[in-house]
């Protein structure tokens, strides 16, 4: 009798159980009109501190100078409810920042130009900035997403890049697919991009406006400086540009990812990638290759009259075809982790010697493989390597909400070509804290680069400014 009664009794507290956990996942109730589809929507917000300080390596002139600032910011996000798979999203983010350096001297600035807007401080002195980096339409039909209007895109080439206080944001339409089975499909069209350091929309590649300003289109530190307003103007050339492209990754095969992406602007430049890894299990430890290229394709067709767009500063001396940015890069890597939290891994990438890549949308050409903290290392002709670390403290059982990530990279340019930085090696280090223990949502991080001269003997070498100097940055994040 004692066994069955402490079945019964078993039984009855499964059933119990069960039925809690059924009651558990009830979903939240679904708005039935536009009212109660707004009333049921939600806010998400975050509050933001950032500072940087700049330290040149070599005596400060009045072009390279030391400086440091600081920012306090946030955001709020709006998101209504789905009614019938329709919603929308707002998201306004704002900045202000503290710096010694005037407003004559703003130019000097450098990572922390992002906390405030170059053209505000020179015009208004005004080191505030707010941006809705966030405002589309949003329709989802079994596993198929539509976006219109200004929103984040995160893509080979185009990305958010949300590591200051406002995000690059894009104008346009978007359409994401997961409808087949290990496979993700996705496509773009946009009309115009803001930067994290504006406050108006502008174009995609023209750099400098119809009054010459620096700061009112695309002034991105890797903005090709040679498609200039007035250049394009003069040749007859558009200066207002749209954007499309598209992307589909596989999944279906375990371990392996392969993704291939065209990238379009149109009388500019059409770029094409594909990359692939595959993640091998082996125990604790996992090994995973991987390797991308990308060709780009030169489209201006020498409509600019000799004008040497080959290199991003302009300045296309000893390039093979100065007057194109038709050009490919490579890169490969090879990534080894454990269970318990320490992954290490090694990257290769090499530019052809012909143009320089066109990338000033915050999606890095070698990022993931050989681009450290602030470096731009897809220039013609550059070779780079990289080995980078990392230790998951919380996964070792050492530190809750730890983590550590070094980096180290070569950076070998072309001595020949003026108008690309001077060798360099680079030590970045970052690292991460979760702040749960004093409140949920908060979050601190240390980040270091630490850039040496590498430069050789030649003449041709020291020519080049001294690349070296250091950065150092701490950031406090809260989410509530």
């Amino acid at each position: 009798m004692k066994k069955i009664t402490l079945s019964v009794a078993a039984m009855a507290l499964l059933a119990t159980t069960a039925m809690a956990a059924e009651e558990v996942k009830v979903e939240k109730p679904k708005p039935t009109n536009i009212q109660e589809m707004f009333a049921m929507g939600e806010v998400d917000g975050r509050i933001r501190f950032n500072s940087f300080y700049w330290d040149y390596a070599a005596a400060n002139t009045a072009s390279l100078t030391d400086n440091g600032v600081y920012g306090v910011g946030g955001s709020l996000i709006y998101s209504t409810a789905k009614l019938g798979g329709l919603s929308a999203t707002a998201g306004m983010y704002y900045s202000t920042a503290f710096t010694d350096i005037n407003q004559t001297n703003i130019s000097w600035m450098r990572a922390g130009k992002d906390l405030f807007s170059r053209q505000k401080v020179k015009e208004l002195n005004d080191y505030t900035m707010m941006n809705l980096a966030q405002a589309y339409i949003q329709y989802d039909l079994g596993k198929t997403t539509i976006k219109v209007g200004q929103q984040l895109w995160n893509s080979l080439l185009t990305n958010a890049n949300d590591t200051k206080m406002i995000p690059n944001s894009f104008m346009g339409v978007t359409v994401t697919s997961k409808d087949i089975a290990g496979v993700e499909a996705r496509a773009f069209y946009f009309t115009s991009t803001r930067l994290r350091d504006h406050e108006a929309s502008h174009d995609f590649v023209t750099f400098q406006d119809e009054n010459n300003a620096s700061w009112m289109n695309n002034d991105d530190a890797a903005i090709n400086k040679a498609l200039k307003y007035s250049t394009l103007k003069a040749a007859g050339m558009a200066t207002d540009h749209d954007m499309n492209g598209a992307d589909i990754t596989y999944t279906g095969i375990k371990g392996l990812k392969a993704t291939v992406t065209h990238n379009m602007v149109p009388e500019i430049v059409l770029q094409e990638a594909a990359e692939a890894s595959y993640k091998v299990e082996m125990g604790d430890i996992s090994i995973t290759p991987a390797a991308r290229v990308i060709v780009q394709k030169d489209l201006v067709g020498g409509k600019l009259d000799g004008k040497q767009i080959a290199n991003l500063g302009g300045k296309a001396d000893d390039y093979s075809n100065a007057n194109s940015l038709s050009g490919y890069v490579w890169m490969a890597k090879v990534a080894a982790a454990t269970k318990n939290g320490i992954a290490v891994q090694y990257g290769y990438s090499q530019v052809a010697d012909m143009a320089d890549m066109l990338a000033p949308w915050r999606g890095f050409a070698t990022g993931g493989y050989t681009r450290a903290m602030a470096q731009y290392n897809w220039n013609a002709n550059t070779i780079t390597h990289m080995l980078q670390a990392k230790v998951d403290l919380g996964k070792m059982k050492v530190l809750e909400g730890s983590s550590i990530v070094a980096r180290y990279a070569i950076q070998d340019f072309d001595d020949k070509k003026s108008g690309v930085q001077g060798d360099s090696n680079i030590v970045h280090i970052d690292i991460n804290q979760k702040l749960d223990v004093l409140t949920k949502g908060l979050s601190a991080k240390i980040r270091l680069g630490l850039v040496q001269d590498a430069r050789g003997t030649s003449t041709e070498a020291q020519a080049k400014t001294n690349p070296a100097y250091n950065e150092y940055r701490f950031e406090v994040n809260y989410l509530f």
